[in-house]
Order: structure tokens, then C-alpha cells, then sequence
């Protein structure tokens, strides 16, 4: 019965997004999986000062730490440190470094930004009425960070304003990749990283992987 009621705890918590040290794999092995991710393996190249690079390993650890929380299970051997990985990395063959290495920066202004309708102002919008007061970079960056990474299902999309002809330009591409409609807070990832994929980037290799489940 303790056990099952410890169990419980570390799910609540991981569900608040509270990390339990515990939980919480190396950050070598986080590092070793996500240079498997070629995406994540440019981001870190083109990393000048390794700020952006070091955050998403951050990022990832709490990632998968909240993952194991909610699961019931630590995630922290090498195998399913990288199998958490590449559930978490679904959808980024496509994203430009560039644009990466903004994404797990620390300025929001860098963020995509093309007026009300692109990752900046989107994740401002977020942030404002999840916190309550007008959001600081940090903020922004994190609600910017958890819709990539799949980790705000619960997201009001009610108050975004999105660039129509965009978005349905992402719901088609997700339909012939997909069968169907996204739903919820998948679109919205799929409308950050399309906005985060460069102009060159190949449409199958970027969408094909978005996965069904949530975790």
C-alpha cells in the first residue's frame, strides 16, 4: 500500500509538473539519445555557445523524468532514455537548427515571430492566461518549449489567433500523413513545428512521425 500511495504521489506530481529528483535520468545518456536526433545533433553544432544545446538537455530530463512520474516507472535506462527521446523528438525531422537553437534559448523575442499569429506571440498569449500576469521570457519559453515536446494537452486554443491559411495548410498535410484531422493541442504542435521547420524542409520527414498518443 505504500508503495501504490508513493506511486500516486510522483503521478499528481508529475501531472502539476513537479520533477522528482528521482525521476530523473543522467544527463549523459540524455545527451548520448539526443545526438542520435539529427535535428538535435545540428542544433548543437550550430550552438555557438552551447546555452541552447545545455537547456534542451535540461528540458529533456525533466521531460522524461515527468513521463516516468506519470507512467509509474523511472525512466532511466539507456534504452528507454533514448526511446523517450525519440517519442519526445517526433515531428522535428523537418525543423531548421536555426530556429532550434531559438526555441531552447533563453530571449522569447527570438522565438519564430511574425506578428499575433506565430510561435512568440501564441506562447505569450499562453503564458498570460496560464499565469495570470504578463509573462516573463522564461515563461513564454517554457509553454513555447512543452507545446513541441507534447506537453500541454490541455491548452484553451479558444483565444489564439492563427494565420488561417497556414493552419489549413498544416491540418491538410497532417490529414494525408495522418488519415485525419488533428485534434486539440496536436494541432498546435504541428503548427509550431511547421512554423519552426525551414522553407526547404521535407513535408513527409517532418510530419510523418507525429504521433497518435499523448504521454
Amino acid at each position: 500500500r505504500s508503495a501504490q500511495e508513493k506511486q500516486e504521489l510522483a503521478r499528481r506530481a508529475g501531472i502539476q509538473g513537479q520533477v522528482l529528483p528521482e525521476f530523473v535520468p543522467a544527463s549523459s545518456k540524455v545527451k548520448q539519445a539526443m545526438l542520435a536526433v539529427p535535428a538535435l545533433a545540428k542544433l548543437k553544432d550550430k550552438d555557438k555557445d552551447g546555452t541552447s544545446f545545455n537547456n534542451a538537455v535540461q528540458t529533456f530530463m525533466s521531460a522524461i523524468a515527468i513521463e516516468g512520474q506519470i507512467s509509474g516507472a523511472a525512466i532511466t535506462d539507456e534504452l528507454s532514455v533514448m526511446q523517450a527521446v525519440g517519442r519526445m523528438t517526433n515531428g522535428l525531422g523537418g525543423a531548421d537548427p536555426g530556429k532550434l537553437v531559438t526555441l531552447f534559448g533563453t530571449k522569447a523575442s527570438q522565438l519564430p515571430d511574425d506578428g499575433l499569429t506565430d510561435v512568440r506571440s501564441i506562447s505569450k498569449t499562453i503564458a498570460k492566461d496560464r499565469y495570470g500576469h504578463e509573462p516573463s521570457d522564461l515563461e513564454i519559453m517554457n509553454v513555447a518549449r512543452e507545446i513541441v515536446m507534447n506537453r500541454s494537452p490541455n491548452v484553451d486554443v479558444s483565444k489564439i489567433v492563427f494565420d488561417e491559411a497556414f493552419a489549413q495548410k498544416v491540418r491538410k498535410d497532417f490529414r494525408e500523413i495522418k488519415g485525419r484531422d488533428p485534434v486539440g493541442a496536436e494541432f498546435l504542435r504541428a503548427y509550431f513545428l511547421a512554423r519552426c521547420s525551414s522553407e526547404t524542409a521535407d513535408r513527409q520527414e517532418g510530419f510523418s512521425v507525429i504521433r497518435d498518443e499523448g504521454y
